[in-house]
């Protein structure tokens, strides 16, 4: 079985937004000014408010199986509001446990694992890259911990299928990644990047295919992370992002990531070469979100190397999506899984426009 694309990379129209209206209503949407964690500072009281939101973020609920299916799909991909995607998990979740055979849905678990691991790329982002606390800094906590519990239940489901699907082994590396960026010290960041490590190498000597590659680009990016005493190693690094880029030639993850180890290698050269490549990329090819932050990287990228046309590119396309699809998100680009432009085990960003 092979796991759809759509695991970690989605594409989104238009069409979502009058459905995504399903999900969380306005007047259930937390405001500034009536915050439920304004001015506390005693943590039993935090506490207390954080069951407070579980009981008062709710998604409304929906009672027919066709309409929660359509939901579902639309809202998945909504990268941009962390309440729309947080309804998508939900519902997915019970779209599952409705299902009589739900013990054998294995690749519907994956998908929505998937979704889980995308999650925390969209919570990651929402974070203040300069000042941690405050409402939103205990809102995205909250949210944190909750989707790890809800990942690691769907690991636990599939997991006794693992020897017969390498997708579920890349989904444990990507979930161990992706769940430690945030609301874990470095000692537990580090040793998640040795355990995903080890995962990664075993699926990517066997099946680098899977998920369009995805093994290749984590195991790439760490290499470039780690140091060469750790393990780090460029040279590795560079040959496995060549071959991802010849399984998913369109993936603009896989063309940062090898120009960012091909300038650690001091070929500039080759990597203005593939700059120029990922500015041929449509478009269209990437989800929405994902190219308006990655544009801002690539375009940062194009500036460090003194490709003024190629940065004023991305800068077009960048500003061309957001005008056509205003609810995107103009944020600061963050690196989780094969997507963003930062260090996967640091978050650290080096290049932006």
């Amino acid at each position: 079985m092979r796991a759809k694309k759509q695991l970690l990379s989605l594409c989104v129209g238009l069409a979502l937004l009058p459905v995504a209206s399903l999900g969380v209503s306005e007047e259930d949407k937390p405001k500034k000014s009536t915050s439920i964690f304004a001015e506390m500072e005693n943590p039993e009281l935090t506490a207390l408010a954080k069951r407070k939101l579980d009981m008062t973020l709710f998604c409304a609920p929906i009672a027919n199986d066709e309409i929660k299916q359509a939901v579902y799909a639309d809202m998945r991909e909504a990268k941009w509001d962390r309440f729309g995607m947080s309804c998508a998990l939900q519902y997915g979740g019970e779209i599952i446990e409705d299902d009589w055979l739900s013990a054998f849905a294995i690749e519907d678990k994956l998908n929505l694992l998937g979704d889980h691991i995308t999650y925390f790329e969209v919570l990651d982002k929402q974070y203040n890259a300069h000042y941690q606390g405050g409402d939103l800094t205990i809102e995205l906590g909250w949210r944190w911990e909750r989707n790890r519990i809800q990942a690691l239940k769907l690991l636990d489901d599939v997991e006794m299928f693992e020897p017969l699907i390498p997708e579920i082994t890349v989904l444990k590396a990507a979930y161990t990644l992706a769940s430690t960026m945030r609301e874990s010290d470095t000692r537990e960041m580090m040793e998640a990047s040795i355990k995903a490590r080890g995962l990664l190498d075993g699926v990517v000597e066997d099946s680098p295919e899977v998920i369009d590659g995805l093994p290749l680009l984590m195991l790439a990016q760490l290499l470039l992370a780690l140091p060469e005493f750790s393990g780090g190693d460029p040279i590795r690094a560079i040959e496995l992002l060549e071959q991802g880029m010849a399984i998913d030639p369109e993936n603009l993850s896989f063309h940062r990531w090898l120009i960012e180890g091909l300038v650690a290698e001091r070929e500039n050269a080759a990597a203005i070469d593939i700059l120029r490549k990922a500015a041929d990329v449509p478009v269209e090819a990437s989800h929405p979100q994902d190219y308006v932050d990655m544009a801002k990287v690539l375009g940062g990228i194009a500036v460090r190397l003194g490709e003024k046309d190629i940065a004023a590119h991305f800068s077009k396309n960048r500003q061309q999506l957001l005008s056509k699809k205003p609810y995107l998100l103009a944020r600061k680009a963050r690196a989780s899984v094969g997507h963003g432009g930062a260090n996967p085990i640091t978050g650290e960003l080096k290049n932006e426009i």
